[in-house]
């Protein structure tokens, strides 16, 4: 399968993605973000926390509440998410399996 990186949006170079070689497959390419792009995905990141927060600032109180009281369960899957970093990296097969062996409920 080939992947096209994006570089080019209304004829002008963006510069936000660099190829690199694979330093385990000469066949492949890598895909980086530059300096650039970084700084590009962390203003969209912030920009995107900014709208969540306003949006939950709009929330009533009791729906605000039952938010705060997740925070514990989404650290843990945070953590979860670190200790597994291959997760990210399977294919889709494996994806499917994942969960296959964990009760459903």
């Amino acid at each position: 399968m080939l992947i096209r990186c994006p570089n080019r949006t209304d004829g002008r170079r963006l510069t936000l993605t660099e190829r690199r070689a694979d330093p385990r497959d000469q066949r492949a390419v890598l895909v980086a973000p530059t300096a650039a792009g970084a700084d590009y995905l962390h203003s969209h990141c912030q920009a995107g926390a900014g709208a969540l927060a306003y949006l939950i600032s709009e929330l009533p109180a009791d729906e605000t509440a039952a938010l705060v009281a997740t925070t514990p369960a989404l650290r843990h899957l945070h953590e979860l998410e670190n200790e597994q970093p291959a997760v990210g990296h399977q294919g889709p097969a494996q994806r499917e399996n994942l969960f296959a062996d964990r009760p459903r409920g």
